[in-house]
């Protein structure tokens, strides 16, 4: 089972180049892999609460997970 973030989610309409994702769900990301468990690990149709870096502020954002399946 594949896992993704849906294109339509907050995060697509508000995320920017350079943004660096810094939470989920309270659990601090400081690798690739650990964003990658946190998805798979997710339920589809889960909401995430996601904090990206900006320049020097941090941003809230909340996104679906889908069915990468579904997506394609």
């Amino acid at each position: 089972r594949q896992m993704c973030i849906r294109d339509r989610s907050d995060v697509y309409k508000r995320q920017r180049p350079g943004d660096v994702i810094v939470d989920i769900n309270g659990q601090s990301i400081t690798t690739a892999e650990q964003l990658q468990q946190i998805v798979e690990k997710s339920q589809v149709n889960q909401m995430l609460q996601i904090k990206v870096r900006r320049d020097s502020q941090t941003i809230s954002l909340s996104t679906r997970v889908g069915n990468l399946q579904s997506t394609r």
